[in-house]
């Protein structure tokens, strides 16, 4: 092999790892950039599923706690200006170590279960009992997440 072919040689894998670089670069990007796509869809979605239980579990107090509609109202207020708070300070490194309690989540989770089986088999004794403990659990949450917002200051 003589020097132009040699050189030409060199050239030639320069390009080629050049291409496969700018291949390999751009679909890092446009993966990345698909994550953030799915991050923002999936804040969204989770948005708007709150509302909508919001609002169910509004209507759910009209019909079956009537006396609770204005604490449960009340909560919702309450918790939405605590996660706005909630979110700021998670953007803070600092303040990383916001987690949710475990032990709401599983108290959470076995309410939440309970009151699924009384709203599909249609049992509205167990829903009115049911709503006033789901309202105070979700005060309790706030309450939680009020004290970690306060203690991490």
């Amino acid at each position: 092999m003589d020097k132009s072919q040699r050189k030409f040689s060199w050239y030639l894998s320069i390009m080629t790892t050049s291409i496969i670089m700018l291949l390999v670069t751009s679909s890092i990007v446009q993966a990345t950039e698909d994550v953030k796509e799915q991050q923002v869809e999936k804040h969204h979605s989770h948005q708007s599923f709150i509302i909508h239980m919001d609002y169910y579990f509004e209507l759910l107090a009209e019909k079956y706690a009537p006396e609770q509609v204005d604490t449960w109202n009340e909560i919702r207020k309450q918790r939405k200006v605590l996660m706005k708070q909630w979110h700021e300070k998670k953007k803070d490194k600092k303040y990383e170590q916001l987690k949710k309690d475990s032990t709401w989540k599983k108290e959470h989770n076995d309410l939440q279960e309970e009151f699924e089986k009384a709203v599909e088999i249609r049992d509205e004794a167990k829903i009115k009992e049911l709503l006033p403990k789901l309202f105070e659990h979700y005060q309790n949450m706030n309450k939680r997440m009020e004290e970690k917002l306060t203690d991490n200051e």
